[in-house]
């Protein structure tokens, strides 16, 4: 049964435990329906999907909602549920994806949950629970998404943390945790997002984050991180934000690609280490001795640095005059550095979508699908291009877009917002690229202009030419001037 994103109003009433118990899915995801969750519906024993996210549900979970022994995905995130998790969630013996988060829920995360061994997506973020991260949660060895931030967890972050060895997301931001970080932490080699933000972590970044060689999100922002900033963290392939302000840092700040988004405010003994960030410019620190010994040499430098100063004036002035010659060639494919990518999770993309509907949908292509949608965050409207993962090569094709996208800025190529690598709400892998939408349709449908209702004007053949001119820019740019070189099979 899907009713997800239909407007629905109004209260779920008891009757819905008279449905057939062989109803085996509900999916009343993104409605207003307010009210309790009615404790009847511990009668559908055959569920093994239940969707209510996104509604007004009030109250408390029912604890006998064990009953529901085959579920398999519970999806509760976004209502105003309270009161404590329930114990009796720990018994759902086939439970692999549970999402409680952005409710009201209190208190400690139940031991039942350390049988529930299946686990892989467990989301308990933006509630009020409270007490340290227990041991037993961090011991679900199969997770693969562990999102715990936004609540009032306290202490250090359990050693245990190590045997999530499958682990692609962790987030324990804006908790009260504090201490050093775990050793362990380096042997999550599949790590993409880290989210460590918001609270009293200390000591020196740790050397171990080398080892995650794929992380594409790294946020330290808002602890008490001291000491240099390790250069390392400048040659991560796929990173592409990295959050380090408001910490104690100082020294020099790493070097990395302008398409990555970097943030070091409120460390105030940083200096640059690349020209975007404004900081002051690194000087090089020597011991007094050495400070003498070359106030000795000072009379005898001089004569040197005059005479040399005159060639590295006219060296400068030829580098200054290519650099210019070169920056008019790509005046046209500069952006900006400091651009956001969008930070964009499933539900997000699924509410804009409306659930990936069949009217949203503008095109299929090799490895995947396009969709329209409007984010709720900031009313963009935007293309999701969802790749089809069964489909052998579509994950590779993700990888291998994602890497050359990061790198690609032209006025005359659509604008990549961001890209989404989580879970569905029944616990599949999921990936997409979002886009800008581009509203007056594609380019094909311009040039064969029977394709087009209400668009009486045809191109003209200096439009034509236009159009030929900047596809050419485009081809040029990726086959010559990319860092690394593109080239398309469809073109």
């Amino acid at each position: 049964m899907i009713f997800c994103h239909n407007f629905l109003k109004g209260p779920l009433v008891s009757t819905i435990a008279n449905f057939t118990t062989q109803l085996s899915s509900i999916n009343l995801g993104m409605n207003q329906i307010h009210g309790k969750i009615p404790s009847g519906i511990e009668n559908l024993v055959n569920l093994t999907y239940l969707d209510l996210v996104m509604n007004h549900l009030t109250s408390s979970i029912p604890p006998n909602i064990d009953r529901l022994h085959k579920v398999q995905a519970l999806g509760l995130l976004g209502n105003r549920l309270s009161g404590g998790i329930p114990s009796s969630i720990g018994n759902l013996t086939l439970l692999f994806n549970l999402d409680l988060s952005s409710n009201n829920l209190v208190g400690d995360v139940p031991y039942s949950l350390a049988a529930r061994q299946n686990i892989v997506y467990l989301d308990l973020s933006n509630n009020n629970l409270n007490g340290s991260i227990p041991n037993y949660v961090i011991g679900l060895s199969l997770l693969v998404v562990l999102q715990l931030g936004g609540n009032a967890f306290t202490g250090a972050l359990a050693l245990e943390v190590g045997h999530l060895i499958n682990l692609v997301e962790l987030d324990v931001s804006n908790n009260r945790l504090s201490g050093a970080l775990p050793n362990a932490l380096g042997n999550y080699l599949e790590m993409h997002d880290l989210q460590l933000s918001g609270n009293f972590f200390e000591g020196e970044i740790p050397m171990w984050l080398q080892n995650l060689r794929g992380l594409e999100h790294l946020d330290l922002s808002r602890n008490k991180f001291s000491g240099r900033i390790p250069m390392f963290l400048g040659d991560l392939p796929f990173l592409i934000f990295l959050n380090l302000s408001f910490n104690e840092l100082e020294g020099e700040v790493p070097s990395v690609e302008a398409s990555v988004t970097i943030s070091v405010e409120g460390n105030s003994n940083l200096c640059e280490g690349f020209p975007k960030l404004h900081l002051p410019t690194c000087v090089s620190v020597t011991s007094f001795s050495d400070q003498k010994r070359k106030h000795s040499y000072a009379k005898l430098l001089v004569p040197v640095i005059i005479g040399t100063s005159s060639l590295i004036l006219l060296n400068l002035c030829f580098i200054i005059r290519l650099r210019r010659k070169k920056m008019r060639n790509n005046a046209s494919f500069a952006q900006s550095s400091n651009e956001q990518f969008l930070r964009i999770s499933f539900a997000e993309l699924h509410k804009a979508t409306k659930g990936f509907s069949e009217s949203n949908k503008i095109g299929v292509g090799r490895y995947g699908s396009m969709y329209k949608g409007i984010l709720d965050q900031d009313g963009i409207a935007i293309t999701i291009k969802v790749f089809n993962l069964p489909k052998r090569g579509a994950s590779k094709s993700f990888m291998l877009e994602c890497k050359a996208l990061r790198k690609i800025r032209h006025r005359n190529l659509v604008k990549v917002l961001s890209a989404c690598s989580s879970l569905d709400f029944r616990g599949n892998d999921f990936k997409a690229l979002v886009f800008e939408l581009i509203s007056k349709g594609n380019l094909d449908q311009w040039l064969h202009l029977e394709a087009i209702e209400d668009e009486p004007q045809r191109l003209t053949f200096l439009q034509r030419l236009d159009i030929s001119i900047d596809v050419a820019s485009v081809l040029e740019y990726l086959h010559t001037q990319c860092d690394v070189i593109v080239v398309h099979n469809d073109l």
